[in-house]
């Protein structure tokens, strides 16, 4: 879509059979000055009529809010939590 930079925190699933809900965030390109309404509006229609989800719930940011810190989040690591923890024999 024209001004958008990226979509993160994505997510879908199923609300009943055959009725599919979708959320995203969506991040503006810095020099975007478009009308978010619009935006909103296109996204939420495209997403609807094109992958047929029957509900969407999009938020619009120029800064992800989240972002600050995410650089620690490594869902790689072990936790080390004992209940999880491999053992020998």
């Amino acid at each position: 879509l024209d001004g958008v930079s990226d979509v993160h925190h994505v997510h879908g699933w199923a609300l009943t059979s055959g009725r599919f809900v979708f959320s995203a965030h969506m991040r503006t390109k810095p020099e975007w000055r478009g009308d978010t309404g619009e935006l909103l509006k296109t996204a939420n229609g495209m997403l609807r009529e094109r992958f047929g989800f029957f509900f969407v719930t999009l938020q619009i940011e120029s800064v992800c809010l989240d972002e600050a810190g995410s650089d620690a989040i490594d869902v790689t690591k072990h936790s080390g939590h004992p209940d999880t923890e491999q053992h020998d024999g």
